[in-house]
């Protein structure tokens, strides 16, 4: 019969070499990339239907620098909206490739200029834009847990958690 009050001083510790520890995080780290590869290639094809579909998606996924500008409009702490010149500099974005990009956005109808006196140089986002970052986020964490069990992720992420507690103790 197994004893279920053991305690892990209970436990003969035996020393485990630096070649079989690096050959077990490889094995991990493998299982892991493959699901997380999954995942990034059921986001591309999700993100070719979202473009088809819907307006907004079809212009903000159509680069990197737009895609980022989304993100930024969802975060919160922006009550007056967001400037040119904040845009530019948060994300290291030309200022002139910044006001191309947020005039266009705004013609479209995806962001709005603030209509309060002297804030007018701000944009804030529209409704339309909001509801597509709550969806985001819906469907991010969707695929988180449609793939949190699969084992080669979770003893990827507990040896992660375990190296990080490490070096945190060493320092």
């Amino acid at each position: 019969m197994i004893e279920d009050n053991k305690k892990p001083t209970d436990y003969e510790f035996q020393a485990v070499s630096a070649e079989v520890c690096n050959a077990i995080r490889a094995k991990m780290k493998a299982g892991f990339k493959e699901t997380q590869m999954r995942i990034e290639l059921q986001l591309f094809h999700d993100r070719l239907e979202w473009v088809q579909k819907d307006e907004l998606s079809k212009w903000f996924l159509a680069s990197r620098e737009r895609l980022a500008l989304f993100h930024r409009f969802n975060l919160q702490g922006f009550s007056d909206g967001h400037t040119v010149s904040m845009e530019s500099r948060a994300l290291g974005i030309d200022r002139s490739q910044i006001s191309r990009m947020l005039s266009e956005a705004h013609s479209l109808g995806f962001i709005y200029r603030n209509k309060e006196p002297k804030k007018q140089r701000y944009y804030l986002p529209s409704d339309h834009l909001l509801r597509n970052g709550d969806y985001f986020v819906e469907y991010h964490v969707n695929q988180i847990l449609d793939n949190e069990n699969h084992m080669a992720r979770r003893h990827f992420f507990d040896y992660k958690r375990c190296e990080r507690n490490t070096r945190i103790k060493m320092r």
